[in-house]
């Protein structure tokens, strides 16, 4: 079976932040107001760049995890050869990808253990790229 190959959009969004921030700066310098407290600064981007490394070293255990349930478990065989069938699974993968993606993040902020390793995430007193 064939794989589709699709970008990591975080990798093409990286300029883009780095454009935005040199634009909030310049914003900033134009108007005097400070926006920026530059420690933060560096932990966002700290935590950022940390974030993609661990993205690199877990993506391959992922991978083989979900081919070990899939070969198993699966329910469906889809046939990704019709157009009609690659966008159904499109649109039930999409689903059931934000589905669970909620239930996770919401059990972030609801179980003490999680919330210990999400709470980097809402540390910053100002919202900022």
């Amino acid at each position: 079976m064939e794989t589709l190959e699709l970008p990591s959009f975080v990798t093409y969004a990286i300029p883009a932040f780095f454009l935005l921030i040199l634009v909030e700066l310049l914003f900033q310098w134009i108007t005097g107001k400070k926006l920026y407290n530059f420690s933060d600064s560096i932990t966002d981007l700290s935590t950022g760049v940390l974030n993609r490394l661990f993205t690199l070293f877990y993506l391959g255990l992922t991978v083989a995890i979900y081919s070990f349930f899939y070969e198993r478990f699966r329910l469906v065989e889809w046939n990704l050869d019709s157009t009609a069938s690659l966008w159904t699974s499109a649109v039930v993968g999409f689903i059931a990808f934000d589905f669970f993606y909620y239930w996770a993040h919401r059990m972030s902020h609801e179980m003490n253990f999680l919330w210990a390793g999400h709470v980097v995430h809402h540390q910053s007193e100002e919202f900022n790229l």
